[in-house]
């Protein structure tokens, strides 16, 4: 395919992208994404490469609903000025956190530093994608939409 979802606020007020991704031969590519579409109210956005992105790899979608609290989790992504790529593992904290101006976002343990909106959150048991990093404006943690939401986002 040739779609990627990251955080709408990431791309706000952008016609294109720049994406950096790693092929599955280890080596990077840098493309100039068109933005399909936004969804500002549970910061989702959709990025369509200008290429077939056969060589990236794709994930697995976990179920959001069947996670409980506790379930060790894996976040990861690109921070801005700190380090190109990170990993951190944690816990879910909460499910359906209301945040100031109705966001309605997960909690996790995992902290991610800032700039990682967009990455990804795995269920560290399963390796499924369960989340996309979208705040960590708190300290000590950081805030997820959960997969369920992305999926119907995919679905509209």
């Amino acid at each position: 395919g040739r779609r990627i979802v990251t955080a709408a606020h990431v791309v706000t007020g952008c016609e294109s992208v720049h994406v950096d991704l790693f092929d599955t031969q280890g080596g990077p590519r840098a493309l100039n994404c068109k933005v399909l579409k936004v969804d500002a109210a549970n910061d989702l956005a959709l990025l369509e490469a200008p290429e077939q992105l056969d060589y990236a790899a794709v994930l697995g979608l976990g179920a959001s609903r069947n996670m409980q609290i506790g379930a060790p989790l894996l976040a990861v992504g690109a921070s801005s000025g700190h380090t190109p790529y990170a990993a951190t593992s944690g816990f879910l904290a909460a499910k359906f956190c209301e945040l100031p101006g109705g966001e309605h976002l997960w909690q996790a343990s995992p902290v991610v530093w800032f700039g990682n909106s967009g990455g990804a959150v795995f269920d560290a048991r399963s390796c499924f994608l369960v989340g996309l990093v979208t705040r960590n404006d708190a300290p000590n943690c950081t805030y997820f939409v959960p997969v369920d939401t992305i999926a119907g986002f995919l679905e509209e």
